[in-house]
């Protein structure tokens, strides 16, 4: 799909950053296993989605591929993602709760004196920085689908502060 077509298609901006999450959880393969998207019925009834599920569920994997610069929305779904984690390591403490993201400017808030860090220590999250790891055109492409939702974005309050 063209540039311009994403411009006018969120949806497309939207699945570019999904369809990175597969070769992530590629990436992860050696360390974790296979992991494919799904479903953990939790002891309610209810169920949470997560990025990556082993096959014997006992493996969870959230994926972030923001590059750059963080809005807080941003840094909001992160703190998401480790409380979820952390909520399906308590209800079964013999899961592997992991959060993977590939983001240098990520790992300023994740590390050290963050309560993200500490939170995702607290609560056994593993954290893992895949950003040197990722295929350069994964890259390209996740970057470009940001600078196209940042210009909707602006577009958007824009047309909202001229009503």
């Amino acid at each position: 799909m063209s540039l311009e077509a994403m411009r006018k298609d969120h949806t497309a901006i939207s699945g570019i950053q999904l369809a990175a999450e597969e070769p992530i959880r590629l990436l992860l393969r050696e360390e974790y296993g296979d992991l494919k998207p799904g479903k953990i019925i939790l002891s309610d009834g209810s169920h949470v989605s997560v990025d990556g599920l082993s096959d014997d569920g006992l493996t969870i994997v959230e994926v972030f591929c923001r590059q750059g610069s963080l809005l807080d929305g941003q840094k909001k779904k992160v703190a998401r993602d480790i409380l979820k984690l952390a909520m399906l390591k308590a209800e079964d403490p013999e899961r592997r709760a992991v959060f993977c993201y590939a983001n240098t400017k990520l790992e300023g808030h994740l590390k050290g004196g963050s309560w993200f860090a500490k939170a995702a220590t607290h609560f056994q999250v593993e954290l893992k920085n895949l950003q040197h790891a990722l295929p350069k055109e994964l890259k390209e492409d996740l970057e470009a689908a940001q600078r196209l939702q940042a210009t909707n974005r602006g577009q958007r309050k824009f047309r909202k502060g001229v009503r």
